[in-house]
């Protein structure tokens, strides 16, 4: 994350830039983890978008980061990335993230309706 420093400089304070870091970096060193420049990039805004958006407990925006990343950055898994997307829809509709980025609702079991 600290390529992107043009993305949070002068907006965030250290401690914040510190807080993102570390879940970039623990995000990032997943095996799921797409690990292309590109992904990476646009992973580290996805994070600074989630925290400028209000979700500001480490924990939380950890968790919300993971399923983003999971959903948008990850290799082929294609049942495991249409649970994340679905997770990720519902949490950011609990935590009112808005942007679900229009993802399907997909039943529990995968099965997609006719």
């Amino acid at each position: 994350m600290q390529r992107y420093h043009h993305l949070v400089e002068g907006v965030l304070q250290p401690d914040e830039i510190a807080n993102l870091q570390k879940i970039f970096n623990a995000v990032i060193a997943e095996p799921w983890f797409d690990l292309t420049d590109v992904n990476r990039e646009a992973f580290a805004a996805e994070l600074i978008r989630l925290y400028r958006r209000g979700v500001t407990d480490v924990d939380k925006l950890h968790h919300l980061a993971s399923l983003t990343a999971n959903a948008h950055f990850s290799r082929s898994q294609p049942h495991e990335k249409r649970l994340s997307i679905r997770q990720l829809h519902d949490a950011q509709k609990y935590h009112g993230g808005g942007d679900t980025r229009q993802a399907p609702r997909i039943p529990p079991d995968g099965a997609r309706k006719q």
